[in-house]
């Protein structure tokens, strides 16, 4: 018996004990008291004073007659009266008699008070006896309810007894040779955890059995498709292999018993964890380090943490509308030969870790409205054979990134999605195809670290941010260029030295800094169009080269001089990261492969400047409408071989001084000792200004045209 339930009935069988001798209580004596001395009271003062108040005694006095032998009384009162100087006396026995008259009604007055009192105490009486016998029923029932408790004690002991013996009993069975004897134990464990679920208790040994079940899932276990051989870490050592396990693929009877025990294994293992969300328990963690699966269907669980590591799933891991608790760590060297698939409703509290040396077969989806509170990490040295795409509305909070050396094939993400940290290839890692990002989408800032590696083409389809701007860094490639659509780069563009890019193309987007190609880097074409701007100006590094043409089209812009008269600052400073210009800037030894083209109202809102040993292998060609609002500097050993071509048609009369040609659609050419301009075509009626050192090499070609030129030695 239940301790409990013994100190219960005796301390019941106390109590109605000291109820039944208590007897009245002291309210109920105190009531009696009350109504007896009322009673008491009322009557006393009925006989005492009533009758005096109903019967006057001076209404009986007489005069007082003259003594006489038969009336002594009377004599005898007038005398006392006399004595007291009265001359009236009471008639004593006609008073006497009146009393007695008086209180015959006040003996029935007296009975019926009396009555009422017994009456009343009659009530208190029976009030106390109805009380007796409620508190007996009550104990009566509490005793029963006692006894009920024992005997659910008693019979809960049994069954808790009975279930630890069948606890052990499963226990024993999962290690059992016959595969047939391991379900059992398995869907025994699980009837008991369902038990436990729907006891008043609550569920105390499904998390446990949770755990066995994972337990396990990691033992060692030879799948068909999992790749074995003396170099595969993967691989358990046959020492750590239980004896119904393969030594060999000869039996794949035994293998596929085994496959059945895991899959059901964790079929009810994933039934356990979706029952305890009517239960309102808190997610709970799953550990599956080293474990062999056919597949992971986690969807609609709760997870409170999931970790993996050194594991196998031959098929997909779903991770769908499940409700997250902690981070979901794919650990080390686990192999996924299926897809991953994650989304949930409520907030990712922790980080999306692929660890390092992972191998994932399929694909990565990250759910639409999806949002991920920490970061969405590849590890060192891990590979996704196919794309990464996050939904449409995905948010993540923390840094998306590839670490060194990973690899995935491509990246997509959908409408409005944001990444609040930016994305970041890390050193060696690689992007095989496409790293697109779709329209309303937000960027930090997209980072490609040294030796990084986009093997098709970086897109960002307009109206999108990068509000951190664009970072390619040292000896990074991107194979098929950047495409750049309607929106806004903030910080800028970079190409950091020895990167190749094979095109970087802006379509109206709006870039609020510079464009920058680091010494070293070379890009296939620099294209603008569609009004797109560059408003701090573009720059080539020393030995930089675009192996194409430099083209601003459909009144695009380049530099933000807000005076077409105000000439530009033209210092910069590599190493220190620090530039002041507008235009665009050639520095030395860069390269141009094709031309320079200014077409349909484009701008260079600054100066053009070809530094010391600059090389445009074709021509700077400005059509009409098109303006560079500063000087066009050609320095010693510059070279523009295939010339400019200016065909703009504004004729007029007098010569054009410097000012005024560069608020016009002029152009004020400036060539320093040793450059190199090959030819210089005119359309008719335009106008020129240049400042030709002795030793510059210059054609003129298609006449006639008018020119204003000098020639000047002080021109650095």
């Amino acid at each position: 018996m239940d301790d409990s339930a013994d100190e219960g009935l005796h301390h019941g069988s106390t109590q109605r004990k000291r109820t039944h001798d208590a007897g009245f209580n002291r309210g109920e004596w105190r009531n009696i008291g009350l109504i007896l001395a009322g009673a008491l009271i009322a009557v006393a003062g009925l006989w005492v004073v009533l009758p005096d108040y109903l019967v006057a005694r001076a209404s009986f006095e007489v005069p007082c007659p003259a003594p006489t032998s038969a009336s002594p009384g009377a004599a005898l009162d007038c005398e006392d009266a006399a004595r007291r100087g009265l001359d009236r006396a009471v008639d004593e026995q006609a008073y006497e008699s009146q009393l007695v008259a008086a209180r015959a009604p006040v003996g029935i007055v007296s009975g019926a008070l009396l009555a009422a009192a017994a009456a009343a105490i009659g009530v208190i009486v029976s009030n106390h006896n109805a009380r007796l016998a409620r508190e007996a029923v009550m104990q009566t029932s509490i005793t029963n309810s006692l006894t009920r408790e024992r005997d659910l004690a008693t019979q809960r002991q049994a069954v808790t007894s009975q279930q630890d013996a069948r606890f052990s009993s499963a226990i024993d069975q999962l290690g059992h040779t016959s595969a047939s004897v391991r379900l059992g134990g398995l869907h025994s464990l699980h009837r008991l955890a369902l038990e436990d679920t729907r006891s008043r208790e609550g569920a105390r040994r499904s998390p446990v059995v949770i755990e066995i079940f994972c337990a396990y899932l990691r033992q060692p276990y030879d799948h068909r498709s999992r790749p074995r051989g003396p170099g595969d870490a993967r691989t358990p050592p046959l020492r750590e292999r239980r004896k119904w396990q393969l030594q060999s693929d000869k039996d794949s009877r035994i293998l596929d018993a085994e496959g059945e025990v895991r899959r059901t294994a964790f079929r009810l293992m994933r039934d356990l964890l979706r029952s305890s969300v009517d239960l309102d328990l808190p997610p709970q963690s799953i550990d599956l380090q080293g474990a062999v699966l056919d597949g992971a269907d986690f969807s609609g669980c709760p997870l409170g943490k999931l970790t993996m590591g050194r594991t196998f799933i031959a098929g997909d891991l779903n991770l769908n509308d499940c409700l997250f608790g902690g981070e979901i760590s794919l650990g080390d060297d686990t192999t996924i030969k299926g897809n991953i698939e994650l989304g949930s409703s409520q907030p990712i509290p922790g980080d999306v870790a692929v660890g390092s040396r992972c191998q994932i077969d399929g694909n990565v989806e990250l759910q639409a409205k999806t949002i991920l509170k920490g970061q969405f990490v590849v590890g060192q040295g891990s590979r996704i054979g196919g794309h990464v795409r996050g939904g449409s509305d995905l948010t993540i909070e923390g840094i998306f990134q590839l670490q060194a050396e990973s690899r995935v094939r491509e990246i997509r993400l959908e409408r409005s999605s944001s990444l609040l940290s930016g994305l970041v290839v890390a050193e060696g890692g690689a992007v095989e195809q496409t790293l697109r990002i779709e329209p309303s989408s937000h960027i930090k800032n997209i980072d490609l670290r040294a030796g990084s590696r986009i093997g098709g083409s970086l897109v960002i389809a307009g109206p999108a941010t990068v509000s951190g701007g664009l970072r390619i860094g040292e000896a990074a490639e991107i194979g098929a260029g950047v495409q750049l659509g309607e929106g806004t780069v903030g910080d800028g563009i970079v190409l950091g030295p020895g990167s190749r890019v094979s095109s970087l193309s802006l379509v109206a987007t709006r870039v609020t800094a510079y464009v920058i190609v680091r010494p070293g880097a070379t890009l296939g074409h620099l294209h603008l169009s569609s009004s797109a701007s560059v408003s701090r100006g573009i720059l080539l590094g020393r030995g930089a080269e675009i192996s194409d043409d430099i083209g601003i089209y459909d009144l695009s812009r380049v530099g933000s001089r807000k005076s077409e008269g105000q000439k530009g600052s033209s210092g910069f400073s590599l190493k220190a990261g620090i530039f002041a210009f507008d235009g665009i800037h050639l520095e030395e030894d860069s390269r141009v492969g094709g031309s320079i083209k200014l077409w349909g109202g484009a701008a260079v809102q600054g100066d053009l400047v070809f530094k010391r040993g600059v090389q445009l292998a074709e021509i700077l060609d400005m059509e009409e409408g098109s303006r560079v609002t500063g000087e066009v500097t050609l320095e010693a050993g510059a070279q523009v071989k295939g010339g400019v071509h200016t065909p703009w048609a504004e004729p007029t009369v007098a010569p054009i001084t410097a000012r005024e040609l560069a608020h016009g659609n002029k152009l004020h050419l400036v060539l320093a000792h040793g450059s190199h301009l090959h030819f210089l075509i005119r359309s008719e009626s335009s106008y020129m200004m240049a400042v030709l050192p002795e030793d510059s090499v210059t054609q003129w070609v298609d006449e006639p045209y008018t020119l204003f030129w000098k020639r000047s030695d002080d021109v650095r």
